[in-house]
């Protein structure tokens, strides 16, 4: 464990750092592009988020995988600690903005911002720690 912290100290995680928010930046992207675009042709709203969201999970999980860490840890092995992350990951986000905004007062948009904060956070380490290691 103290040489998987001694890690986080190095050059290299400073860009795996700046990989890992590119490709959360660009799977938000992705995920609202699709989104909007299968909203046009759906009544509802509940399967273009559950596909637009599915769809940006899969493409993160690759791009997190293959491009930040540069994983060679078996898909089998990592996908479903990926999954596992990515729903703990956003539970915790939901108890964050919930705690922020509903106990603390906060604006919600403080609340949002706090949450998606301690969401990378969590996600990067578990990921660079857990998911992706070899």
């Amino acid at each position: 464990m103290m040489q998987s912290i001694r890690q986080l100290s190095k050059p290299l995680a400073l860009t795996e750092l700046v990989r890992f928010c590119m490709v959360g930046a660009t799977t938000l992207a992705l995920y609202v592009v699709l989104f909007v675009l299968l909203s046009q042709i759906a009544e509802d709203h509940f399967l273009p988020a559950l596909s637009a969201g599915t769809v940006a999970a899969l493409v993160s999980f690759i791009l997190q995988r293959n491009w930040t860490f540069r994983s060679k840890a078996a898909v089998q092995d990592s996908l479903p600690k990926f999954l596992l992350i990515h729903g703990a990951a956003a539970a915790l986000n939901a108890l964050c903005v919930e705690f922020a905004a509903g106990t603390l007062g906060l604006p919600v948009y403080a609340a949002l911002t706090f949450g998606a904060a301690v969401y990378g956070a969590f996600s990067y380490l578990a990921q660079k720690l857990w998911c992706f290691r070899p």
